[in-house]
C-alpha cells in the first residue's frame, strides 16, 4: 500500500493539531512497516527539512518549494480543487489530517476532524478560518471514505451536525508521552528552569494559544479581580493567537500584577514547569479533547477546567470543573485548588489513569482504519 499524507501541520510552532500530527507520523512508519508512507508539504522558497524523528525506510516525501499552500487552498475557495495526486502521484489510499480534504481521484480518503468549534463558537473563531472550515468540512466529511476524530464527544457531534452516520466516524485519542510528560522531582532542573523564565517559586499555569476560545479573557478577569492576599502569580505559556483581547494586552504591558506571560516555549521545558505549579488552569468550556489537560494530570498536579464533556473522558478526580467562561466560577475553582487541593492519592490515580493514553494506540488506531479502507 502507498498511503499518502498531507503533512503540512508538523511545521511550525505546533500547537494540538500540529502535535497530534506530529506524533502519530512518529511512530506510523513503524506501524505499517510493510507499506510505503509518502509526505506531501508545502514549503514556498523556504529550506526547512523534515524532522529526522518521523523520517524511516518506508517514508518518502514531496516538498513543494515553488507552489504555495495559499494557492492550493485559494484554488479550492474558488471551486477549482486541485488533485491531490498532482502534487503526491498515486496512491491507494490518503489521510488528510486537518478538517479538510481534497480531490484523490477516487482513492480512499481518511479524514480527521478534531473538534466542530467553528460551528458551535463562531465567534470564537478567526473569522477568514470559520468561514473556510464552514464551507468545506461537511464537503470533506461527505466525500471521505473514513473519518477520524479526537474523543466520543466529538464523534458525537460530528455525526447529529453532519448526519455522518456513527459507523464511518472512528476514534482515534490522542496520547501523552509518559516519558517526557511525568512528575519532574530534581531540584537543581527545576530551580534552572524557573530561574531562565524568571519565574517564583509557586505559581499556576495555563498551557495554550493565546486566543478567545482558549478563555483567556476570563481567567484574567478572575486573577485580577481576586482579592485574596495569598493567592500565588499566573503563568500564561502559549503563542499568540487571533482576536483582540484587551486584558491580554494589558498583562503584556505589565498593567496585571502577578501576571508572567512566556509565550511559546521548547516542548522540553512544560513537564519542569507542570510538575511545579500549584495547579494547571484550562479554562476552555469547548474542546475536542485537551491535550494540555492530559499533559498536566501526566504531571501529577491539579486541574481547573471548563465542563467540556470530552475533558470527562481524560478523566481523572483531579479535575476540578466549573463554568470557565464565568469569572466568579473559575475564581471559585482556583481558589479551592490552591487551598483544597486533591489528595496525593488522587492525583497518583489520575497519572496512571493517564498513561493509558499513548502516541502508539493513537497511531495505531489510525493505521487500522486505513488498511480498513483499503481491504487490507
Amino acid at each position: 500500500m502507498r498511503l499518502i499524507i498531507d503533512a503540512q501541520p508538523i511545521f511550525g510552532q505546533r500547537a494540538g493539531v500540529g502535535s497530534y500530527v506530529y506524533e502519530v507520523l512518529k511512530r506510523l512508519p513503524s506501524i505499517l512497516s510493510e507499506d510505503e508512507i509518502h509526505l506531501v508539504l508545502f514549503r514556498f522558497l523556504r529550506k526547512e527539512t523534515i524532522p529526522e524523528n518521523i523520517l524511516g525506510k518506508n517514508v518518502t516525501s514531496s516538498i513543494r518549494r515553488f507552489f504555495p499552500r495559499k494557492l492550493l487552498e485559494g484554488c479550492l475557495k474558488a471551486g477549482i480543487p486541485l488533485p491531490f495526486p498532482w502534487f503526491s502521484g498515486d496512491g491507494d489510499a490518503f489521510l488528510f489530517p486537518n478538517f479538510v480534504s481534497y480531490p484523490t481521484r477516487g482513492k480512499p480518503t481518511a479524514l480527521i476532524v478534531y473538534d466542530l468549534s467553528y460551528h458551535r463558537h463562531p465567534g470564537m473563531a478567526d473569522q477568514k478560518n470559520q468561514a473556510f472550515l464552514s464551507k468545506f468540512v461537511p464537503l470533506s466529511l461527505k466525500q471521505a471514505t473514513a473519518v477520524i476524530t479526537i474523543s466520543e464527544f466529538s464523534r458525537a457531534e460530528i455525526a447529529e451536525v453532519y448526519d455522518i452516520p456513527p459507523e464511518k466516524i472512528y476514534l482515534a485519542y490522542p496520547g501523552v508521552d509518559s516519558n517526557q510528560f511525568h512528575p519532574v522531582k530534581d531540584s537543581v532542573k527545576i530551580r534552572t528552569t524557573l530561574k531562565r523564565y524568571g519565574l517564583p517559586s509557586e505559581y499556576l499555569l495555563f498551557v495554550g494559544t493565546l486566543e478567545p476560545r482558549k478563555g483567556i479573557t476570563s481567567l484574567l478577569e478572575a486573577y485580577q479581580s481576586w482579592n485574596n492576599l495569598y493567592k500565588p502569580p499566573l503563568v500564561l505559556v502559549g503563542k499568540r493567537g487571533w482576536g483582540d483581547l484587551t486584558l491580554l494586552k494589558q498583562a503584556l504591558n505589565g498593567k496585571i500584577p502577578g501576571v508572567f506571560i512566556l509565550g511559546y516555549l521548547p516542548h522540553e521545558d512544560l513537564p519542569v514547569l507542570l510538575s511545579h505549579a500549584l495547579a494547571f488552569i484550562y479554562p476552555s468550556d469547548y474542546e475536542g479533547f485537551g491535550m494540555p489537560v492530559l499533559e498536566a494530570i501526566s504531571c501529577g498536579i491539579p486541574v481547573v477546567c471548563g465542563a467540556c464533556p470530552s475533558f470527562r473522558e481524560i478523566g481523572g478526580d483531579q479535575l476540578i470543573t466549573c463554568r470557565a467562561r464565568d469569572p466568579n466560577a473559575l475564581q471559585a475553582a482556583l481558589e479551592k485548588a490552591v487551598f483544597h487541593p486533591p489528595s496525593p492519592d488522587t492525583l497518583q490515580r489520575g497519572i496512571q489513569r493517564a498513561r493509558t493514553f499513548t502516541w502508539e494506540n493513537t497511531a495505531q488506531r489510525i493505521a487500522e482504519v486505513v488498511r480498513k479502507m483499503v481491504g487490507c
